[in-house]
């Protein structure tokens, strides 16, 4: 019922008579409707159709008589949930940006490390006192660029050590 038409008159139509606004060159059902009609390869691929508010992949497969037989499947839930996705890692995108952009200000150097002590940002000026680039240091163990540190008795171990212990 995806048409909005009772299938008894659908059966034996030219398809462009019942979706004639699919019918045009720059619609991809036209696209590949006609493609694999020429060439009798099977095609795969997703479209909008605007009349029904209806996203469909659909899968295209030549048929011996000379036809085509056509798949489709209702996917408004998928491509709205992939849109949303792709606006939140936009996003994310633009917010880690202006998060560097706020530490590269700071005139002291700064680390954020997970966990296990992997470095997993920095700013600038961290980035120049260690003189290696930032693409290096994400995922080092911060011990691995202050060897020396990397012992109980170095505040800087105590510091990082209680820190990860009460979560501060």
């Amino acid at each position: 019922a995806t048409s909005q038409l009772p299938r008894e008159a659908q059966i034996g139509k030219p398809f462009w008579e019942l979706f004639a606004p699919a019918y045009t060159q720059d619609s991809l059902y036209f696209q590949n409707y006609t493609a694999t009609m020429a060439d009798r390869q099977p095609r795969i691929f997703t479209d909008y159709y605007a009349p029904l508010d209806l996203w469909t992949q659909v899968r295209v497969f030549p048929q011996a008589s000379g036809g085509l037989s056509v798949f489709y499947k209702k996917v408004n839930a998928e491509v709205a949930a992939r849109q949303a996705q792709e606006r939140l890692l936009g996003e994310l995108v633009q917010s880690e940006a202006r998060l560097a952009e706020v530490l590269d200000s700071f005139d002291e150097c700064f680390v954020a490390v997970d966990a296990e002590l992997r470095l997993r940002a920095m700013n600038r000026q961290h980035v120049a006192l260690v003189g290696m680039p930032r693409e290096v240091q994400v995922g080092m163990l911060i011990w691995e660029l202050f060897p020396s540190e990397n012992h109980e008795g170095s505040p800087y171990w105590q510091n990082y050590h209680a820190a990860l212990a009460d979560g501060q």
